[in-house]
């Protein structure tokens, strides 16, 4: 299916199922990461269920994923700039992590958040 098509049938789903379909399409070879950006264009309305999901998460690779929808959300769609709780709360998951890879990558993908303003409309 071509990208504009598939990301249109990909927004009819609900944010639980988007996430669901982002996790599973990370898991590919290759991963299609495209589908962070789809689920981090539902703005500010996502961030209460990908930080609950972020919370019930076991693996730091799941972790990972999630997190990189963040620093997608504030590149390309919504700046978490004003969002400090929403910081704040993935500063406890990084530092919770154990796996040092996925570690250090949310620490990078959390310096983008906290180092540039965002994407601005």
């Amino acid at each position: 299916m071509p990208e504009q098509q598939r990301e249109a049938r990909f927004k009819q789903f609900s944010i639980e199922k988007q996430v669901d379909i982002y996790t599973y399409a990370m898991y590919v070879e290759p991963p299609l990461t495209e589908f962070a950006r789809y689920v981090a264009n539902n703005e500010r309305k996502a961030i209460p269920f990908l930080l609950a999901r972020l919370k019930e998460e076991k693996s730091d690779t799941s972790k990972a994923h999630l997190v990189y929808v963040f620093k997608e959300m504030h590149e390309y769609h919504y700046s978490l700039k004003d969002e400090p709780e929403t910081v704040v709360s993935l500063e406890r998951v990084i530092g919770d992590m154990k796996d040092e890879y996925r570690k250090k990558q949310c620490e990078e993908y959390l310096k983008t958040i906290k180092e540039t303003s965002g994407f601005s409309r």
